[in-house]
């Protein structure tokens, strides 16, 4: 009959519900990996499904990589264009792909200028391709978004009569976009993105207002709880002379509180927890040899997740100058990792990374580099470093112009 119903759906049940499915997914995706050797360069996640949390924890566990790190920037028809593209390159390069013959090697001398210069324009039609899809996506979730306010705990102070036809509307205008004959650009997505944000920001001033007081709210529960474990660390002696096993479990424990927050994206906490983490490490004196190593261990795990942390912050950061800051402290913290230990190349790559966000590629390249020569299997240093490569070719050919 062609009519609307409306039940409450928590999200456990939903999840109890799918069991059998994303056990299903899971399943699936591990036996792809353990086809694959077990080694992957990249997750990418297509389709509407791949919203879903639990799916998107059922594939990365299956995986083995952070839910976070799962890419959804392309659609259907690019992944397989990238997928056919990535075993071009290795059957090309003379690696094993099961049931392709191999028989081109790709060496330097055949790669000519003009070759490149298609490589750069095909790079920079990618590039510009992700970004509008990244758009594109960035819309179609504010309107889920707005639509689940609108049916939550505060949903008496959003009008519907008002925001509910001005989200129909936008929809019809998304679908339309599918399927007209030239794309929905980049800046049509952004400029509608933004007019609409604007629309329910101001139609809805009373839920966004009580949204912000249940923010700074729990900021400050936040900060009583980090007060409260300053207070602790008093009580534990921390200013007095400790023995360097004590000043070590300290740490150890400082460190996997700081993981745990991390997981649960509390960035700024889990910055603070390894920073605790190391002032007890400072503070351990008189160490055996095996202290040491256990000290150097913790240490730099601790250098490595906090550059982590501020990669993170940087990427998710809108003002330009909060995520240059970010990135530089993610520099800072991974040159303290290569200070503990020069042979990480976990530590050589976030500091390229890093660096490479803030255009210093030059020295970026340097670390990448680095860490190539640490893990010359591992494809995400190989993509950064030639990534690098190609953004230092690109200065030099603008300077020379």
């Amino acid at each position: 009959d062609d009519g609307d119903v409306r039940l409450a759906l928590t999200r456990s049940k939903f999840e109890d519900a799918a069991k059998s499915i994303t056990a299903t997914i899971q399943d699936t995706v591990a036996r792809v990996v353990s086809a694959a050797g077990g080694s992957l360069g990249r997750v990418e996640l297509v389709g509407g499904g791949s919203r879903i949390p639990c799916v998107r924890e059922a594939i990365a566990k299956a995986a083995n990589v952070p839910s976070d790190q799962l890419g959804a920037g392309l659609d259907g028809s690019s992944c397989v264009a990238a997928g056919a593209a990535a075993v071009a390159v290795d059957v090309a390069r003379g690696d094993t792909v099961e049931g392709i013959k191999k028989d081109v090697q790709l060496t330097d001398d055949m790669v000519d200028p003009k070759e490149r210069e298609l490589e750069e324009w095909m790079q920079d039609v990618h590039d510009k391709e992700t970004s509008r899809l990244l758009a594109k996506n960035a819309f179609e979730t504010y309107i889920y978004t707005v639509r689940d306010w609108m049916n939550g705990d505060k949903e008496g102070l959003l009008p519907k009569d008002k925001i509910a036809p001005r989200l129909d509307k936008e929809e019809l205008w998304f679908e339309d976009g599918q399927y007209a004959e030239v794309p929905v650009s980049t800046e049509q997505y952004q400029d509608r993105l933004k007019a609409l944000e604007d629309f329910v920001q101001s139609e809805g001033e009373a839920f966004f207002k009580a949204r912000e007081e249940d923010r700074q709210k729990a900021e400050k529960e936040l900060e009583e709880r980090a007060a409260q474990e300053k207070g602790k660390e008093k009580e534990d002696h921390d200013y007095r002379k400790m023995p360097a096993s004590e000043r070590l479990r300290m740490a150890a424990k400082n460190k996997e509180e700081g993981n745990v927050v991390f997981k649960a994206g509390n960035l700024q906490d889990a910055v603070s927890r390894y920073a605790r983490a190391m002032q007890h490490l400072n503070k351990a004196f008189d160490m055996s040899p095996e202290q040491q190593a256990e000290h150097d261990s913790i240490a730099l795990s601790c250098h490595l997740n906090t550059a982590q942390c501020y990669i993170k912050m940087a990427a998710k950061e809108s003002d330009k100058k909060k995520a240059e800051g970010a990135w530089e402290k993610a520099v800072d913290a991974a040159k303290d990792a290569v200070k503990i230990n020069d042979g990480s190349a976990k530590a050589h790559y976030r500091l390229a990374f890093a660096l490479d966000h803030l255009g210093k590629f030059d020295e970026g390249l340097t670390s990448a580099k680095r860490a190539r020569h640490l893990a010359p299997e591992d494809k995400e240093v190989v993509r950064l470093e030639s990534r690098l490569q190609s953004q230092i070719e690109r200065q030099n050919a603008k300077a020379k112009k």
